[in-house]
């Protein structure tokens, strides 16, 4: 904040004047107040209702103006509007606000919202069976069924969101275990608890409630080092954030509309059979290039999972440093190290969320060699990729309602 200001005045010998108002001035004036009262609250209602106004067409749906914390900041929400444009505009910029602010607070690992047991609840309750919202219940179950330990990585994702917020190549250095000993040690001692159920496990008890179950040895590390968060959906958070926003807009019945996070996740809802497009990009060193476009129709989610940030910014979860490398937020639990097999991985189906997918891919990329046999596989189970290889992009999912053309 700037210094204050204050405001001067040169005082002098002029005389002070009073003017006392008659009775029937006094009268006027507050009949004037009430006149331009009158009028400027028509001119705000004029002006509100300008702004929730809209014609049909395609219109990008935001989060109402003085909205509580909430996911929009990370989401883009399309959304064609047709006749009663105006009337629609308003209901899904109500729905798609609770549902934004809904989200943020259920997600959330490292603070407590009023009336929300969130992750943070969990963390905060360590071997004590506490109740969670129904959606955080049934994200914890599809990781339970994913098999994969990327939810127990918090303390290692902190390390990293370390670097990912800093400011300079030196400041980050010291979060990065790539480069900074303390940190690689750290990384190293706190992944035999991480990977270890009998260390650290989520167990699920029916009816919305858990219980994070830590060994009196984990506890003591996380003490000894300052750690207080054990589980955390971190990078992964948006794609059920993208998949619980679109089912609250078709349980409503808004389907002529898309949503898509900034790190890669997005749902199309529209089944009218009008065509949409994803541009697919390759990394050839330090060239970034467009790779051709995969044309659709009908419902589809969508995860692209890429090793670059598509700006030259320094993203929520990517870091570069100053000899060019880049850090992402892809954890492989064996060894605590960020890894990407490919440079870019689209990923999608008609009939899975965005998270489900997520779990599915994730493993096939953060790896040390890419196996397209394994991304071809998922064929089998609705699961369509597009991905570089030698040079050229491949796609496995070509059909009347997918193509990709160059």
């Amino acid at each position: 904040m700037g210094p204050d200001r204050q405001e001067k005045r040169e005082s002098g010998q002029s005389e002070t004047r009073r003017i006392e108002l008659p009775a029937h001035f006094s009268k006027r004036r507050i009949v004037l107040a009430v006149v331009l009262l009158v009028l400027g609250a028509t001119a705000l209602g004029y002006g509100m209702n300008a702004l929730l106004s809209r014609s049909s067409g395609w219109t990008e749906i935001e989060v109402s103006p003085g909205a509580a914390e909430n996911s929009g900041g990370d989401l883009t929400f399309q959304y064609l509007l047709g006749a009663d444009a105006t009337a629609v505009y308003r209901r899904l910029t109500e729905l798609y606000t609770e549902a934004a602010e809904r989200t943020y607070a259920v997600y959330h690992a490292g603070k407590a919202f009023s009336g929300v047991q969130n992750v943070y609840t969990v963390n905060a309750n360590v071997n004590r069976a506490v109740a969670v919202e129904p959606e955080l219940y049934a994200a914890f179950e599809a990781m339970e069924r994913s098999g994969q330990r990327y939810l127990y990585l918090a303390p290692v994702y902190d390390r990293y969101e370390g670097m990912f917020r800093s400011g300079s190549d030196e400041e980050a250095r010291a979060f990065d275990p790539f480069r900074d000993p303390e940190t690689a040690a750290l990384v190293a001692d706190a992944l035999p608890y991480v990977n270890d159920p009998e260390s650290v496990s989520l167990e699920l008890l029916g009816d919305g409630r858990v219980c994070l179950h830590m060994s009196e040895d984990y506890l003591r590390f996380a003490e000894e080092n300052g750690i207080d968060c054990f589980i955390d959906f971190y990078w992964m958070k948006n794609a059920f954030v993208v998949d619980q926003i679109a089912g609250v807009l078709r349980e409503q019945g808004f389907t002529r509309g898309y949503l898509t996070s900034a790190d890669g996740f997005g749902c199309c809802l529209d089944g009218s059979g009008e065509g949409y497009s994803i541009d697919l990009y390759a990394r050839e060193g330090a060239t970034v290039r467009q790779a051709g476009v995969l044309d659709y129709t009908g419902p589809l989610s969508m995860v692209v999972l890429r090793d670059y940030p598509m700006s030259t910014g320094i993203g929520d979860y990517y870091f570069e440093t100053a000899d060019g490398g880049i850090r992402t937020a892809y954890i492989d639990p064996a060894d605590g190290r960020c890894k990407s097999a490919a440079p870019e991985l689209l990923s999608c189906a008609g009939d899975r969320g965005c998270a489900e997918i997520l779990l599915r891919v994730a493993p096939l990329l953060i790896a040390d060699a890419f196996d397209p046999g394994a991304v071809d596989a998922l064929t089998d189970d609705g699961i369509w990729s597009a991905y570089q290889r030698d040079g050229e992009t491949y796609f496995n999912g070509e059909s009347e309602q997918l193509h990709l053309r160059s």
